[in-house]
Protein backbone atom coordinates (compact mmCIF):
# COMPACT_ATOMS: atom_id res chain seq x y z
CA UNK A 1 0.00 0.00 0.00
CA UNK A 2 1.62 3.31 -1.08
CA UNK A 3 1.58 6.45 1.06
CA UNK A 4 -1.99 8.12 -0.38
CA UNK A 5 -3.76 4.79 -0.30
CA UNK A 6 -2.59 4.77 3.27
CA UNK A 7 -3.66 8.31 4.00
CA UNK A 8 -6.68 7.83 2.40
CA UNK A 9 -7.82 4.43 4.48
CA UNK A 10 -6.93 6.17 7.54
CA UNK A 11 -9.08 8.95 6.88
CA UNK A 12 -12.04 6.79 5.59
CA UNK A 13 -11.88 5.11 8.93
CA UNK A 14 -11.62 8.07 10.84
CA UNK A 15 -14.66 9.04 8.92
CA UNK A 16 -16.36 5.87 9.51
CA UNK A 17 -15.66 6.10 13.30
CA UNK A 18 -16.04 9.73 13.92
CA UNK A 19 -19.07 10.93 11.72
CA UNK A 20 -21.95 9.02 13.21
CA UNK A 21 -21.09 10.75 16.78
CA UNK A 22 -21.61 14.07 15.31
CA UNK A 23 -25.12 13.07 14.15
CA UNK A 24 -28.35 16.08 14.67
CA UNK A 25 -29.72 15.56 18.38
CA UNK A 26 -33.07 17.06 18.81
CA UNK A 27 -33.54 19.52 21.80
CA UNK A 28 -35.70 16.46 23.36
CA UNK A 29 -33.15 13.74 22.90
CA UNK A 30 -30.36 16.32 24.96
CA UNK A 31 -32.69 17.09 27.61
CA UNK A 32 -30.93 15.47 30.54
CA UNK A 33 -32.38 16.22 34.17
CA UNK A 34 -30.20 16.01 37.02
CA UNK A 35 -31.24 14.63 40.40
CA UNK A 36 -29.20 13.76 43.90
CA UNK A 37 -30.67 11.39 45.83
CA UNK A 38 -29.81 12.58 49.77
CA UNK A 39 -29.14 9.46 52.08
CA UNK A 40 -32.13 8.89 53.18
CA UNK A 41 -32.48 9.49 57.37
CA UNK A 42 -33.31 6.99 59.79
CA UNK A 43 -35.91 7.79 62.84
CA UNK A 44 -37.55 5.89 65.01
CA UNK A 45 -36.32 1.94 65.17
CA UNK A 46 -35.38 1.63 61.42
CA UNK A 47 -32.26 0.55 60.62
CA UNK A 48 -30.05 2.60 58.53
CA UNK A 49 -28.75 0.14 56.18
CA UNK A 50 -32.54 -0.20 54.94
CA UNK A 51 -32.24 3.70 54.27
CA UNK A 52 -28.50 3.57 52.77
CA UNK A 53 -29.71 0.58 50.22
CA UNK A 54 -33.09 2.29 49.58
CA UNK A 55 -31.26 5.43 48.34
CA UNK A 56 -28.73 3.55 46.66
CA UNK A 57 -31.49 1.40 44.67
CA UNK A 58 -33.70 4.69 44.10
CA UNK A 59 -30.65 6.40 42.22
CA UNK A 60 -30.19 3.24 39.96
CA UNK A 61 -34.35 3.10 39.04
CA UNK A 62 -33.92 6.27 37.57
CA UNK A 63 -31.06 5.97 35.94
CA UNK A 64 -32.93 3.72 34.13
CA UNK A 65 -34.68 6.27 32.30
CA UNK A 66 -32.39 7.90 29.77
CA UNK A 67 -33.65 11.44 30.16
CA UNK A 68 -31.75 10.95 33.95
CA UNK A 69 -28.75 11.23 35.39
CA UNK A 70 -29.51 10.68 39.32
CA UNK A 71 -26.70 10.28 41.70
CA UNK A 72 -26.10 10.40 45.38
CA UNK A 73 -25.49 13.40 47.23
CA UNK A 74 -21.80 14.29 48.13
CA UNK A 75 -20.91 17.84 49.76
CA UNK A 76 -20.32 20.64 46.85
CA UNK A 77 -22.45 18.36 43.92
CA UNK A 78 -25.47 20.71 43.83
CA UNK A 79 -23.86 22.76 40.79
CA UNK A 80 -26.14 22.19 37.59
CA UNK A 81 -28.77 20.12 39.53
CA UNK A 82 -31.83 20.43 38.47
CA UNK A 83 -33.97 17.91 41.50
CA UNK A 84 -32.94 16.64 44.89
CA UNK A 85 -34.67 14.06 46.59
CA UNK A 86 -34.86 13.80 50.02
CA UNK A 87 -36.09 10.88 51.91
CA UNK A 88 -36.50 9.13 55.38
CA UNK A 89 -37.21 5.68 56.48
CA UNK A 90 -39.18 5.70 59.66
CA UNK A 91 -40.72 2.56 61.99
CA UNK A 92 -42.87 2.73 64.94
CA UNK A 93 -43.45 -0.82 66.39
CA UNK A 94 -43.83 -3.12 63.62
CA UNK A 95 -44.87 -0.93 60.58
CA UNK A 96 -41.96 0.86 58.65
CA UNK A 97 -42.95 3.98 56.07
CA UNK A 98 -40.74 5.82 53.82
CA UNK A 99 -41.48 9.58 52.97
CA UNK A 100 -39.79 11.09 50.01
CA UNK A 101 -39.90 14.44 48.65
CA UNK A 102 -38.58 16.15 45.27
CA UNK A 103 -37.02 19.28 45.65
CA UNK A 104 -36.65 21.62 42.74
CA UNK A 105 -32.77 22.72 43.19
CA UNK A 106 -33.02 25.62 41.70
CA UNK A 107 -35.67 27.53 44.02
CA UNK A 108 -35.77 25.77 47.20
CA UNK A 109 -39.63 24.45 47.21
CA UNK A 110 -41.09 21.01 47.31
CA UNK A 111 -42.44 20.07 43.78
CA UNK A 112 -43.82 17.03 45.43
CA UNK A 113 -43.60 14.81 48.68
CA UNK A 114 -45.17 11.02 49.20
CA UNK A 115 -45.73 8.49 52.35
CA UNK A 116 -45.58 4.97 51.39
CA UNK A 117 -45.96 1.71 53.70
CA UNK A 118 -42.44 0.23 53.58
CA UNK A 119 -43.85 -3.45 52.24
CA UNK A 120 -45.83 -1.78 49.75
CA UNK A 121 -43.56 -0.23 48.01
CA UNK A 122 -40.36 -0.72 46.17
CA UNK A 123 -38.01 1.80 44.54
CA UNK A 124 -38.77 1.21 40.85
CA UNK A 125 -42.36 2.57 41.98
CA UNK A 126 -40.97 5.54 43.49
CA UNK A 127 -38.60 6.23 40.25
CA UNK A 128 -42.00 6.16 38.04
CA UNK A 129 -43.57 8.71 40.60
CA UNK A 130 -40.94 11.23 40.60
CA UNK A 131 -40.07 10.90 36.45
CA UNK A 132 -43.79 11.45 36.74
CA UNK A 133 -43.81 14.62 38.80
CA UNK A 134 -40.07 15.46 36.69
CA UNK A 135 -41.96 15.84 33.68
CA UNK A 136 -45.14 17.53 34.90
CA UNK A 137 -43.36 20.00 37.18
CA UNK A 138 -40.88 20.72 33.70
CA UNK A 139 -43.27 21.02 31.44
CA UNK A 140 -45.06 23.97 33.76
CA UNK A 141 -41.77 25.43 32.91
Amino acid sequence: MNRSSHIFACAAITASLVLPACRSVSPSEAAETVIAVSAFETLGNAQATVAQDMAANLVAALNADPHIRARLETAGSSASLDYKVKGAVYAEGQKAFVALQLVDAKTAKRVWSENYDYRGIGTDKMAAEIRAHVQSHSSQN
